[in-house]
């Protein structure tokens, strides 16, 4: 699925027909070696302004959820911009804005409290180290290489940093390797004529042979009223990437997971999972909020970039979570 809903501009179907235009388009980008990206995160022109107030909601989002209890871990996964940035075409480059942001961000969200293990460098390395893709070319996610790693860098992380209880109970126990074929998101985007140059890819994912204490997979939860780990995001942290069940068999504990659409955005699915039955029934020891690094100039409030229905103003959300997480 499409991490945003975007619409293409009258014309731009007959436009992608014509390979001499530019390779920037309306709302996706055609990079280098079928590459496509999502043209509504412009990293030519990222604000460090823009992202300066998001940080700092964050940084009181992790200081509320600390002082109720809970430690807090940030999956901060960045653009496929950045780590495919040799596949960018030269039309669509990031500015010096863009270029810091990562760091930035991996920086202040560090000193706000939380865990947050440094995915762009991950990423980038494992993609160079190894020949199985780490992003999808042609979809918004990454595969589920990149998420393995990943899960079991925070994991790695979480231990370093926390000292959990021994478990009553196991870990995700995971299988063996499975090959899937996926077609990319992206093209939902393009006229029919266009999606023949963009076949399907072939991936490979560590299938759970067991779900987590005997935990099940129901929609967008990963159901253990009992885990003291919970994941809280979006797509991608969806079961079907594997990172909740790698995560899980890494920490060898249960792992309960939450995650909606990234037009919900993070701050409503924050909220909704903290005014939730689970959350009251089981408050978590460890907390992974996941932000995207091509969402850090949004507000809870921008209508235009959450589906309506989830945006918020931020005074709002923050009183709201304050009441919900107040023991």
């Amino acid at each position: 699925m499409l991490t945003r809903r975007i619409l293409l501009p009258a014309g731009a179907g007959l436009a992608l027909a014509q390979p001499a235009l530019a390779q920037v388009r309306g709302n996706i980008v055609f990079g280098k070696d079928s590459h496509i990206f999502a043209g509504w995160e412009d990293i030519r022109r990222a604000s460090a302004q823009r992202m300066r107030p998001v940080i700092q909601l964050a940084g009181q989002v992790i200081r509320i959820l600390k002082d109720a209890g809970m430690e807090v871990a940030v999956p901060l996964i960045p653009t496929r911009a950045r780590v495919l940035a040799d596949m960018l075409p030269p039309d669509f480059q990031p500015n010096q804005d863009a270029q810091r942001r990562y760091e930035q961000a991996l920086t202040q969200l560090r000193q706000a409290g939380a865990i947050v293990p440094d995915y762009a460098t991950l990423l980038a390395n494992l993609r160079t180290s190894q020949r199985e893709a780490v992003f999808f070319k042609a979809d918004s996610h990454w595969t589920a290489v990149g998420a393995e790693a990943a899960a079991i860098d925070m994991a790695n992380a979480i231990k370093g940093a926390v000292q959990l209880p021994a478990s009553r109970r196991p870990g995700t126990r995971l299988g063996n390797f499975i090959t899937n074929v996926h077609s990319g998101d992206f093209l939902q985007l393009l006229p029919e004529a266009e999606k023949a140059r963009f076949p399907a890819e072939r991936f490979r994912i560590r299938q759970a042979a067991a779900a987590s204490g005997g935990g099940s997979v129901a929609g967008g939860l990963l159901e253990d009223d009992n885990a003291d780990v919970v994941v809280v995001g979006n797509s991608y942290m969806q079961p079907y990437f594997g990172y909740p069940h790698v995560l899980s068999s890494a920490l060898n504990r249960p792992v309960a997971l939450v995650w909606k659409t990234a037009r919900v955005g993070p701050y409503r699915t924050l909220l909704d999972y903290v005014t939730g039955s689970q959350f009251r029934a089981q408050r978590p020891k460890v907390l992974l909020w996941q932000l995207m690094e091509g969402s850090l100039e949004q507000m809870p409030d921008a209508g235009n970039w959450w589906e309506p229905a989830s945006a918020m103003p931020a005074p709002q959300f923050l009183n709201d979570l304050r009441r919900a997480v107040a023991r």
